[in-house]
């Protein structure tokens, strides 16, 4: 008896340190910060980031204005992405950045974390593409194929 309670005893001393090395890492990992600008890596990668923490205005600075239905002011912008909520949920990886001439399509992996069922990962992976304009020395966003950080309705005529 005495040696199965220093069994259970050492086995929840594990479990503990364990647990605190996991919280003490989830501390001290750095929180993401935004880029240079240089690059249409980083102009994808602050754009994300702004949705994330809901900066919209500075979101809303890395549109190109030459979008057919481009939102007149950072108001307007909030309101086509009222869909958007700030996703603290998702990671977003820029992986490739091929570019060609003053265009550049930068592929992007997100991860998103849910709470997972028994049967479940809790995590789902999905990669979509956002396309930048060089204009006049600087990068803006002109298209993206996920629905989650783009309207479409800014590529249309009619607008929003």
């Amino acid at each position: 008896m005495r040696r199965t309670n220093r069994a259970l005893l050492a086995i929840i001393a594990g479990a503990i340190l364990l647990i605190t090395i996991a919280v003490g890492v989830v501390l001290v990992r750095p929180q993401p910060s935004y880029r240079s600008e240089t690059s249409p890596a980083d102009i994808v990668s602050n754009y994300l980031l702004a949705l994330q923490r809901g900066d919209s205005a500075r979101a809303y600075g890395y549109l190109s204005p030459t979008l057919r239905s481009y939102p007149p002011s950072a108001a307007d912008f909030v309101a086509d992405m009222a869909h958007i909520e700030g996703d603290a949920t998702s990671t977003y990886e820029v992986l490739d950045t091929p570019m060609s001439g003053t265009r550049a399509a930068v592929t992007v992996r997100a991860t998103t974390f849910t709470q997972g069922g028994l049967l479940s990962s809790g995590q789902s992976i999905r990669t979509f593409t956002m396309t930048l304009a060089n204009e006049s020395g600087v990068w803006r966003l002109v298209n993206s194929d996920d629905w989650t950080v783009w309207r479409d309705c800014w590529d249309k005529r009619g607008g929003c």
